[in-house]
C-alpha cells in the first residue's frame, strides 16, 4: 500500500458482528488503519517506497521511539504431515544475521484414512474417461487413459495422464486443464479433503487437484498442489486449499484461474460441480507421465495435542499449551508468546520452557514433535519460522 501509494478496501462484510465472531479482524483493521495514515501523510521517502514495491519482498512495520520504520522479514512455512512422517524434519535458510527464532505453530485438522468406509471415490480408472482435455497453453498436448499399473498399497487400478510441451510456451506457463463434470452437483458433506496415490516420473511438473463449484456467475474452488519431483508411488493428503502457487506460475486469465477467482476461498463442498486437474511446469520436449490411483474425498477430523516442541540445530523449546485444530501459537520473543483461538482471540500468554534457540545465518536444521495420543490419525501442524533484517534507510 505504501510502496505503490495504493488504498485498501474490503469486498466482504467486516462489520461489528464479524469482528466479534473473529477478533483477529480487529487487529487486521488496526494494522491497515496505521498503514493508511502513514501512506496519506507520505511519511516514507521514495527510496524506501521503491524497496517496498519489489515483488516477493516482505517487511515489518515497527516503531523506534517516535519514528516509524520498516525492517525486511522472511517467513518460511512448513507443514507437518504426521509425527512419524519425513516432514517432521526440515531445513530453513536464514538470509539475515543470527537471531533468536520467531515461530508460529498452527494445529491443523486431519482426515479419516484413505481405506475407511466413509471415503467417497470421485475419480478412478473405471470412470477416468469422464476426465476431458478442455484447454491448454500453446504447444501443449495431454491425454488420459486407464493404466496397467496397480497401487501397491491398496491393490486398486490407476489411470494415467500424459502431457508434453513442444517449447512454444515458457515452462512456467505450460498449463493444461482436464475436467470431470458431474451430471448433478455432489454434496461432499464433511469430506473436505482429498486422498490420492501418485506414481511420479520426477520431471517436476505441478498438479492441481481442484474441486470446483460454480454457477456461471461466480466460481469457488479449492486448489491442492502436488509437485512431481519424485519417482515411484507416494501418498498425498490434500486438505488445506492454497493459493500461493498461482503466483509461482502463469495460468489463464479465465476459466476459474483468474487471480480474483483464485483468492476467494474454498469450494462449496455441498455443491461441487466439477473435479478439475490442472498441470503446469512441463519441461520442453519431454513427455511427462503420472499414474494416479483413485481420488477419494475423505472425512475431516479435528484433533487435540499439547506441548508443541520445536528443535533448532539441536536446541529444544517446548510451548506448554493445550491446542485444538484451528488454534495457533505466536512467539516473537521469550517474553511475547501467545495462544490464539481459531477465530484469532488471544486465549493466554505464556513463556516457553527454555530460551528460544538461535537461528543461524544460512542453513538451520529443525524438527517438530508434541504430545498426541490419538494414534489412529496423523498429527498435522504448520510451523512458520521468521527472522528479521536491519531496518531500511
Amino acid at each position: 500500500m505504501i510502496g505503490n501509494n495504493a488504498g485498501f478496501s474490503f469486498i466482504g462484510n467486516v462489520g461489528k458482528d464479524v469482528q466479534e465472531a473473529h477478533p483477529v479482524w480487529k487487529e487486521f483493521i488496526a494494522i491497515i488503519k496505521q498503514y493508511e495514515e502513514l501512506r496519506l501523510a507520505k511519511y516514507f521517502n521514495e527510496d524506501i517506497c521503491a524497496q517496498l514495491r519489489i515483488p516477493g519482498k516482505e517487511f515489518r512495520l515497527f516503531q523506534d521511539g517516535n519514528t516509524w520504520k520498516f525492517k525486511p522479514i522472511f517467513f518460511d512455512k512448513h507443514k507437518i504431515c504426521g509425527l512419524d512422517h519425513e516432514s517432521v524434519k526440515w531445513t530453513v535458510k536464514n538470509k539475515f544475521a543470527a537471531q533468536p527464532v520467531q515461530l508460529r505453530i498452527e494445529a491443523l485438522g486431519t482426515l479419516y484414512p484413505y481405506h475407511d468406509s466413509s471415503a467417497m471415490t470421485i475419480l478412478d480408472a473405471s470412470n477416468c474417461d469422464q476426465l476431458k482435455f478442455e484447454k491448454a497453453a500453446a504447444g501443449i498436448t495431454a491425454s488420459v487413459k486407464k493404466s496397467d499399473a496397480i497401487v501397491p498399497a491398496t491393490k486398486e487400478p490407476a489411470f494415467e495422464i500424459t502431457a508434453k510441451s513442444d517449447g512454444t510456451s515458457p515452462q512456467d506457463a505450460t498449463w493444461t486443464k482436464l475436467t470431470q463434470t458431474f451430471p448433478a452437483p455432489i454434496d461432499f458433506k464433511s469430506r473436505i479433503g482429498l486422498g490420492v496415490w501418485i506414481y511420479g516420473d520426477g520431471n517436476g511438473e505441478i498438479l492441481d487437484f481442484r474441486p470446483f463449484s460454480g454457477d456461471g456467475f461466480a466460481s469457488f474452488q479449492s486448489s491442492n498442489y502436488v509437485k512431481v519431483d519424485f519417482k515411484g508411488w507416494k501418498f498425498f493428503e490434500l486438505l488445506e486449499s492454497e493459493s500461493v502457487r498461482i503466483s509461482d506460475y502463469k495460468w489463464p486469465k479465465s476459466g476459474g484461474y483468474h487471480v480474483y477467482d483464485h483468492y476467494t476461498g474454498n469450494a462449496r463442498y455441498n455443491d461441487v460441480r466439477q473435479m478439475q486437474l490442472w498441470l503446469n511446469n512441463l519441461p520442453a520436449g519431454k513427455e511427462c507421465n503420472v499414474k494416479i490411483g483413485p481420488i477419494k474425498a475423505l472425512v475431516y477430523k479435528t484433533i487435540k495435542s499439547s506441548n508443541p516442541t520445536v528443535v533448532v540445530n539441536g536446541l529444544k523449546t517446548t510451548f506448554p499449551v493445550d491446542m485444538e485444530t484451528g488454534m495457533y501459537v505466536e512467539c516473537r520473543s521469550v517474553n511475547d508468546c501467545r495462544l490464539f483461538s481459531g477465530a484469532g482471540e488471544c486465549l493466554k500468554t505464556f513463556k516457553p520452557t527454555a530460551p528460544l534457540p538461535m537461528l543461524k545465518s544460512g542453513a538451520n536444521q529443525l524438527s517438530f514433535t508434541c504430545d498426541y495420543t490419538d494414534k489412529a490419525f496423523p498429527m498435522r501442524a504448520k510451523v512458520t519460522v521468521s527472522a528479521e533484517g536491519t531496518p531500511l534507510k
